[in-house]
Order: C-alpha cells, then structure tokens, then sequence
C-alpha cells in the first residue's frame, strides 16, 4: 500500500500520520514540543523540530512501514515564526514564536517609513512587533553578528522542515501572509519594503502554491530519515490554511470554527480589506480566495480549564490524560443546557466577582445565559457547570 506521509509541526507537538489513496488514516505518532518562555520571549529550536520528523520517521519503520511505500511528504505547522538560517540550511539560534512581541519599536519604525494605510492596504492586516518582518529588523540591530551570517529566512516551522529535506528554501502563501511583508492580492512579497528599512531582499524564501512540488528528498536526508532520496516533497501549508481546508472550506462564504491551544472563527471569502477589531486576513490556498480569521487566543487554555475542572483524574500516565479528554465529552454530551445557578463554593463565587454584567431588568448577574438568578443549595456539580454554560 502506498502512503502520502504528512507532518504537523505545531506549538506543543509534532504530530504524523500516513494517508493511503482512500483517504484512510494510519500510524499516527507525535513528539512532544519545548517552547521556552522568558520576559515576553518566546521561541523553539528549529533542531528539535527536525528531531521530531525522525522520531516520527523511526517509529513508522518499527511498524513495518517500506520506504517505498511513501510515495509523498507533504507539511503543515506554525506561522508568522522568524529562522535566521545560514548557507548550509542550518538555524543561526532558535526561532522567535509567532506570540513573541518583542520587536514593537522596530514594527513602529517600519510602519512610520513605508506607512500604516499603505501596510494595511498591501497585506490587509494591522502591523506589530510579532510579524516577522519587525523581528528581522530586530534581529539585525540587536544580533548583528547573527544577522551577518544569515543567508536566507523562513516563516514556518514545516519551511524548516522542507528545506532540511530538499535543500530548497521556499514558503507557501498562507504562511507568506503572516509575514509582514506579503502582497496579499498578488501572491507576491514587497521586497521594496526590506530594502526601505535596510534590510536584504535576497533572504527572502521562494513563494510556491501549497500543492506545488517544493524538492525532492536529498541523499543525506534520506540517510537520516530512512525515506527514499527522490522522494517529492511538496510546500505543504500553515496551520490555518490546512485547517481551513480540514474544515471543507473551499468555496466563497464557507464558515468554520477552530479549536486548539488558540481558537478561531473563519470564513473564506473574494475580497479582503483591514478591518479593526482583530480579524486576519491570509492567502486561502485556493488561487482567487481569502481566509478571514477572527483569533480567540486563549481557546485551548479555556478548554484545558474546563478538562481539569470538570472531568475526574484517572492517572498520570499520557493514556490517562486523553481518557480524562474523552470523559469531558461524554460528560458535555450528556449535559443538557438549562437555567443558569449561582453558586456559594469558593470557585463560583470568585468568578462571579470578576465577572459581572446587567440583566435587561437591571439586576446584576454573574456572565448567566438567561435573565434569571436563583440560588442552588448543593455547591455545583460537574452536571450543573455544564447545563448553565459556564
């Protein structure tokens, strides 16, 4: 049987699985992830990325798995990431994360030469000190020695993976439009705006469709994977546009919604324009359409809350944990929604606190779903959180 093999390098964990021609799934494996933190920093190592593809290659091999049988590798993972590579491809320091902010002076600096309207109107999105673009600038002021023995940049984690594969450095669209620096409209980059800030054009990675061939599998690659050397490699997309596809949504005016350790509301659509209030604009992988994405950046943590909160503790082993997960859904699809309880438990009444709002009649209430209060004599159950939508 013949496999496409595809690999996710997210935030918390590699993850691969094996496609057939069928579209079946099999032999899922993952690798956890280490994101240091430290006074707003965020970053990973793009060496462990790799690290996790030959974990993830390694344990395809002890299931019985052919290279041969791989006829395919094609990538997802993490956007709007700045690596500094040198000529041989390999990471001059570990990748600063998409939720890192560190470069806002430098995103003000650029903004005020090349213009807010004209950044807004180009990429279709605001402009701060977590896109790429702002970090390069970074980079060279605060880094100058790393900056000097850069010889080409990337934008996503699966482009680090890509390149260590191929030996070619190349982007997808989707991931393109987290930069900073993409003609969203014309799939192209505003090199201009580099050279504007003294920055290098040439680093820039080579912007090729997501289901375009990016390289082939090279022989030293091959070696450490295990993989054929000639196997295709495609450019692979980000996260949001594999989701968006996942998702179905390929045609005007399709809608989804997203959950994992951010969230969001999505919508493909014709047309972009900035828009105030948060909403993301990206290159949807189909020629001809946009992704609008509305973030939720704290939807995995709201879920991971409500895990621990509401579902028993069944071990400590990983196993353990993905059971507790699956009691959480049982027990949400068991709840049925009804009126909104107070509550005098220590938790309730903390959040209740915090969180106060004004019914139509006037009366306060705490974040409830109906208009009515009433108090519950027993401290709350699971069963009732759940009913009351909390």
């Amino acid at each position: 049987m013949d496999y496409v093999a595809s690999i996710d390098i997210g935030t918390t964990a590699a993850k691969g699985v094996l496609v057939d021609r069928e579209a079946q799934m099999h032999h899922e494996a993952s690798f956890p992830l280490t994101t240091r933190q430290e006074g707003g920093r965020v970053e990973q190592h793009p060496s462990e990325w790799w690290e996790a593809v030959l974990h993830i290659a390694s344990q395809w091999t002890r299931a019985g798995i052919r290279p041969e049988q791989i006829v395919c590798i094609s990538m997802s993972g993490q956007m709007q990431d700045l690596l500094a590579i040198d000529a041989a491809g390999e990471p001059l320091r570990p990748a600063i994360l998409y939720s890192d902010a560190r470069a806002q002076q430098e995103a003000e600096r650029i903004a005020a030469v090349i213009g807010v309207d004209t950044m807004r109107e180009v990429t279709g999105n605001h402009f701060d000190g977590t896109f790429p673009f702002a970090k390069l600038l970074w980079l060279k002021e605060r880094e100058p020695d790393t900056y000097a023995g850069t010889a080409g940049v990337l934008f996503g984690s699966k482009d680090y993976i890509v390149r260590k594969l191929t030996g070619q450095s190349v982007t997808d669209p989707t991931t393109a439009s987290t930069s900073g620096l993409f003609h969203v409209s014309r799939r192209e980059w505003a090199g201009e705006w580099l050279s504007a800030v003294g920055l290098e054009a040439g680093l820039l990675p080579r912007i090729t469709a997501s289901h375009a061939l990016a390289g082939t599998v090279t022989r030293e690659a091959a070696q450490q994977t295990g993989w054929l050397e000639g196997t295709p490699v495609v450019a692979g997309v980000g996260d949001a546009g594999a989701t968006t596809l996942g998702a179905g949504v390929t045609k005007e005016a399709d809608v989804y919604s997203y959950l994992g350790t951010t969230g969001w509301l999505a919508v493909s659509t014709p047309r972009h324009a900035y828009r105030e209030g948060g909403v993301f604009h990206l290159a949807h992988p189909a020629d001809g359409l946009f992704i609008a994405i509305a973030p939720l950046l704290n939807a995995g943590n709201v879920h991971q809350w409500a895990v621990q909160t509401l579902a028993p503790q069944a071990g400590a082993e990983p196993e353990a944990e993905s059971e507790r997960y699956a009691a959480f859904e049982r027990l949400a699809a068991g709840a049925e929604r009804g009126e909104a309880r107070s509550c005098s438990c220590r938790t309730c009444t903390a959040s209740a606190a915090r969180c106060r709002t004004r019914t139509p009649s006037g009366r306060s209430s705490a974040c409830a779903p109906t208009r009515r209060r009433r108090s519950c004599a027993p401290p709350c159950s699971r069963a009732s959180l759940l009913r009351s939508g909390r």
